[in-house]
């Protein structure tokens, strides 16, 4: 029944938005009655934390899988990118709603965005410090993972991101990435130009 309703939940969110979303909308999307739904949530809060966790639990998932599969430092963050922004692409709308439900600081779901950060930042400081020798400042890995949600929110504004989006924001992410921490020389690491 949780799995029903968190799957009702997100098609709502899907057809609503997060600030349209109410109990009754659930009910009559999974077809359940409102008895059942408090006897697995207290309130719609606890079930968009459940389609939070339900999704970034599959992109930690997804990211574990992919950095796991090589050996080269460079190409687990480079992975570690790729899987973030393949998860903006298919998220779709719910995504885009959550992450923004996520940036309030009264929302439940700030926390677990919170863990999801220290989580990324800490992939970054294992990998790239066998890359460089240096144990970096985890601030700089903050910053940088707060320049990529933001080059995505900005595209995200239109009410979507798509694959073009998503190789745009690879394509000036990852040299700012790259020199910021001094690993230059690859081809990652060269400036994308303007485009028009």
């Amino acid at each position: 029944m949780r799995e029903r309703l968190v799957r009702a939940t997100e098609r709502v969110i899907e057809q609503q938005g997060v600030r349209g979303a109410t109990v009754q909308l659930v009910l009559d999307e999974a077809g359940i009655s409102r008895r059942t739904f408090y006897r697995v949530f207290r309130n719609l809060e606890d079930a968009l934390v459940a389609l939070f966790d339900d999704r970034v639990g599959r992109f930690a998932a997804s990211t574990h899988e992919v950095v796991s599969a090589t050996s080269d430092p460079l190409l687990k963050v480079r992975n570690a990118i790729d899987t973030y922004l393949d998860l903006q692409v298919s998220g779709g709308r719910v995504i885009i709603e959550l992450q923004t439900e996520a940036a309030r600081p009264e929302s439940a779901l700030g926390p677990r965005k919170d863990a999801l950060v220290e989580t990324i930042i800490r992939l970054f400081d294992t990998n790239v410090s066998r890359i460089t020798g240096v144990d970096v400042d985890p601030m700089v890995y903050r910053g940088l993972v707060s320049g990529v949600e933001g080059l995505v929110h900005h595209l995200e504004q239109r009410g979507s991101f798509t694959a073009n989006d998503a190789e745009r924001v690879r394509a000036v992410f990852l040299p700012i990435f790259l020199r910021t921490l001094g690993i230059t020389g690859s081809a990652d690491s060269k400036l994308p130009r303007r485009r028009d």
